[in-house]
């Protein structure tokens, strides 16, 4: 191809390593790109998880609009074009590397989290050495949709919390119930408010036992007013799902035969409420 002069690329490849065996650092592998007879310029990023390595390879500037499964240690540059961004790292991310995140990634719009790990066992160490740094507010002007559903409860603070992060077009927001709760003190905390006041999307993971109660207790009090033979539905031994998807049916086909056309479009109301809650556990 002697008339290509550029050519922009990102390779990604995963591969299994064995624990007993050094790991190829990012220098090693940028020592096999002097084979490569191109003055474009390269980068590369190495992230190990468990048993699995990843590595990143691409031309700059970087020109994709999608980076996944990096970690703590990426390169110092501009992402200017990168839109979504996948973070999932077994070492803790602190508030810095956040601070870099929104850095590198300016024009950011869809972040997933992904890190088990608890910032607590890093916080003091970083508070000790830069209380001015770990007290910065960050803030990320284009984030549009945050999943937190998959990581340490202490990151659902670190974005929910705005004196720590602050996230003004925030629409779209996935996380665990459970922690949620927690975070946000039952929604009652002012400090977790600001950063959801715009998000109109929120996808709710929750333990199973506690999404079940929440869409009975929704549905329940609406069937009562519907008709007489409620109990039928819910002594039923059956799953409580299923069960709950039986009730919602039914509510759909009662409505249909007792309200008159004309009015259903103003009584449509609370069964929409109802079929959005039942959206967060399909």
């Amino acid at each position: 191809m002697p008339q290509l002069h550029t050519f922009n690329f990102c390779f990604c490849t995963d591969i299994r390593i064995n624990p007993l065996v050094n790991h190829l650092s990012k220098d090693d592998i940028q020592q096999t790109f002097t084979n490569i007879k191109c003055q474009q310029q390269m980068e590369c990023i190495v992230n190990y998880l468990n048993l699995t390595g990843t590595c990143h390879i691409f031309s700059l500037p970087f020109m994709f609009d999608y980076l996944e499964c990096i970690g703590n240690t990426f390169p110092s540059i501009i992402f200017n074009h990168v839109r979504r961004l996948w973070i999932h790292d077994e070492i803790p991310f602190n508030h810095e590397f956040f601070i870099r995140i929104a850095c590198s990634f300016p024009l950011l719009k869809e972040l997933y989290v992904m890190n088990d790990e608890p910032q607590s066992s890093i916080l003091d160490t970083l508070n000790s050495n830069d209380n001015q740094l770990s007290s910065t507010i960050i803030e990320y002007p284009y984030l549009i949709s945050l999943d937190i559903s998959n990581c340490h409860i202490d990151y659902i603070e670190e974005f929910l919390n705005d004196t720590k992060i602050r996230l003004p077009h925030l629409m779209k927001l996935t996380v665990n119930y459970d922690k949620l709760i927690i975070v946000t003190e039952n929604f009652t905390r002012d400090v977790t408010r600001l950063n959801c006041t715009k998000v109109k999307k929120e996808q709710i993971n929750m333990d199973r036992f506690l999404y079940i109660k929440l869409i009975e207790q929704q549905l329940k009090p609406y069937i009562d007013t519907l008709y007489d033979d409620v109990d039928v539905i819910w002594q039923d031994d059956s799953d409580s799902k299923h069960r709950s998807q039986y009730a919602l049916n039914k509510i759909n086909e009662i409505f249909n035969e007792r309200v008159e056309p004309e009015e259903q479009a103003a009584k449509m109301t609370d069964i929409w409420s109802i079929e959005n809650i039942w959206g967060y556990i399909k």
